[in-house]
This record gives structure tokens, sequence and C-alpha cells, in this order.
């Protein structure tokens, strides 16, 4: 799964993880470009050993953001339903990238912008690569040798 991407709707990339987890063959992702929010935890989300993430690529992991309006008990429905979301979240960054609750919390607290080394260093990715070659998946001839459209 190639990720450009700065996130978006929280339950959408709920979704797509609950596929991700739940399909037989193992979910390799990329980053190229960015992958910020939701997009940063589907990164992680990847099939451990092989997420990736290309040099100048940018990760942001942050809590969700709520806007919240309406009469006082909806806001506390509606308050509860973002701390859920938050959790939900944290437990599957820490889940994937084998950092701790406190680790995973203390970086979710504000926007944290790491580099792919630094994607790497925490957990989120693997692996940063600079050609396709270095995923493994095809020799260097081959992808050469395929003709083009």
């Amino acid at each position: 799964m190639y990720i450009n991407s700065g996130g978006g709707v929280v339950t959408a990339g709920l979704a797509m993880y609950d596929v991700m987890m739940h399909v037989r063959p193992p979910v390799y992702t990329v980053c190229l470009g960015h992958a910020e929010s939701m997009a940063a935890v589907l990164l992680c989300a990847g099939e451990k050993g092989h997420r990736y993430a290309l040099p100048n690529s940018r990760i942001m992991i942050h809590q969700p953001h709520h806007v919240i309006s309406g009469q006082t008990s909806d806001i506390i429905i509606k308050a509860h339903k973002a701390e859920h979301t938050r959790e939900a979240l944290s437990n599957i960054i820490e889940k994937h990238s084998g950092r701790s609750a406190k680790e995973v919390n203390a970086a979710l607290e504000r926007d944290t912008y790491m580099t792919a080394s630094e994607a790497k260093k925490f957990g989120i990715v693997d692996h940063e690569i600079i050609s396709i070659t270095e995923m493994g998946l095809y020799p260097k001839a081959q992808i050469l040798a395929t003709p083009g459209p």
C-alpha cells in the first residue's frame, strides 16, 4: 500500500486498518511524500519487517482532532467518544511500533513530525529505502527488463 496522505476521517482509516488485519496476504506499506495522522497509523500497521519510507518522506502522529458543540449532555457524550478514539489509535501504534503506552501517548500529545529515519527509530517503519529493489520483491534486472506501456 503506497501512502501519500494527510490523514482524513478516523473511522474510514479504522475500516482500512480492520481490512489490513483481516486479509491473509501481508500488507506492505510504503510512505512517499507524507503520512500524517490516520495515514501514519496505517503506515505503522503494515506487515512487520515490510514497512518502508522513502528518504524525503515526512511522518506525523498526533491525537485526533475534534470540534464539539451542542448541548452539555451531547458534549459529554462526544468527549467520551473522542477519548475512546484516542485510546484506540494509541493502542494500534503501541501494538505495531513496539513502543510503550507512555512513549506513544507522549508523542500523540502534540503534532510529532518525523523524518524517515526518525520514524524508523520510533518503530513506525522498518526500512528507509531509495529504490523499490530494496524491498526485495523483484530483482533489479527484472525491473529494468520489463517493457513499458
